[in-house]
């Protein structure tokens, strides 16, 4: 469409609402996320590992007090 416009293709008078109406378009239109992001299997199954790595390292850690151990005396 720019090539067009650029290239006298499109009477001036269209070229302003041709580019709005366009725009409108492409920011309304839901393409779904690509299925293949072109990683090798290893690629993924880093990544994966980088996840849960995180996944974990956000959890808070709680720990408990030990008992304390007292030795009687004779």
């Amino acid at each position: 469409m720019i090539e067009a416009i650029n290239a006298g293709r499109i009477p001036p008078a269209f070229q302003e609402d041709l580019q709005a109406r366009t725009n409108e378009l492409v920011n309304t239109v839901n393409c779904p996320p690509p299925t293949d992001t072109g990683q090798s299997d290893d690629e993924k199954a880093k990544q994966g590992k980088k996840k849960n790595d995180k996944k974990h390292s956000e959890e808070p850690v709680t720990t408990e007090p030990l008992p304390t151990i007292t030795e009687d005396e004779p």
